[in-house]
């Protein structure tokens, strides 16, 4: 199993939206997709606030290495 790689450098806890910013993945994406999924990192809830330590950042970032993260559903055609 690969470890993950921690940096010294990152935060000790990211928001969501630091953590979509720093990995490149939009808040909806996040959100509509990486959550309902299960593909989301471990998060701690404190109240309404949701954060990422930088080692389930990591963790995330190993698992998902090599791998194609899922994709948003196809839209069905409008109806007219």
């Amino acid at each position: 199993m690969v470890q993950p790689a921690i940096s010294p450098h990152d935060p000790e806890t990211y928001t969501v939206e630091e953590f979509c910013r720093r990995h490149n993945v939009s808040r909806s994406y996040f959100y509509e997709v990486l959550l309902p999924e299960g593909a989301a990192p471990a998060m701690t809830t404190l109240g309404r606030h949701r954060s990422i330590t930088r080692e389930a950042a990591a963790a995330w970032r190993a698992h998902w290495t090599g791998r194609t993260l899922p994709s948003r559903p196809k839209r069905t055609a409008e109806l007219r």
